[in-house]
């Protein structure tokens, strides 16, 4: 549950379809290390809360600091191809999601994303806010604004990354 409720407050690097009327971001492709940097906040049916009450107190205490608002960050590399320009960079390989273009320039661009499935799991969805401002060709930022709801559960998560450019050719 770790891995799927992390994955999706990170759900704006997924893949998805671009509006061809924008123009796109003006950084690098090949090899780009991203630095996301997020706050989830879980809440969970009472079964899961039983569930987490039985476990020891260092794993509950583990949970609550991952899952209740403190800030964990998290460093991925990601191969942004010239396709991915014009639809979002910089995704995360363990994401679906539905993807609309709002606004793209060389510079910035607004995505949002409906759908979000992490780690191909189909029982939390959710939508997603993304901004993305290219500092230059090497080096951009951002921010994430997700919520998704399913099973009892409901989450909210808001993310800041920062993304360099580290070489042409991609490792992954």
């Amino acid at each position: 549950m770790r891995k799927a409720l992390f994955a999706a407050s990170i759900c704006v690097f997924a893949s998805g379809a671009a509006i061809a009327q924008f123009p796109p971001l003006n950084v690098k492709t090949g090899q780009w290390q991203v630095t996301l940097t997020s706050s989830v906040n879980a809440t969970l049916p009472p079964e899961a809360q039983a569930a987490l009450a039985r476990l020891p107190p260092a794993q509950q205490e583990a949970l609550r600091s991952r899952f209740g608002g403190g800030a964990q960050t998290r460093t991925y590399t990601n191969c942004v191809k010239q396709a991915d320009l014009a639809k979002g960079a910089f995704q995360d390989p363990n994401q679906t999601c539905n993807w609309t273009t709002v606004m793209s320039s060389p510079n910035d661009m607004q995505l949002r994303g409906t759908m979000c499935r992490a780690n191909g799991r189909d029982d939390m969805t959710g939508d997603v806010s993304v901004t993305i401002h290219a500092i230059d060709s090497e080096n951009a930022t951002g921010s994430v604004q997700f919520n998704a709801a399913g099973r009892g559960t409901t989450i909210a998560s808001n993310a800041t990354f920062t993304s360099k450019w580290v070489g042409a050719t991609c490792t992954n």
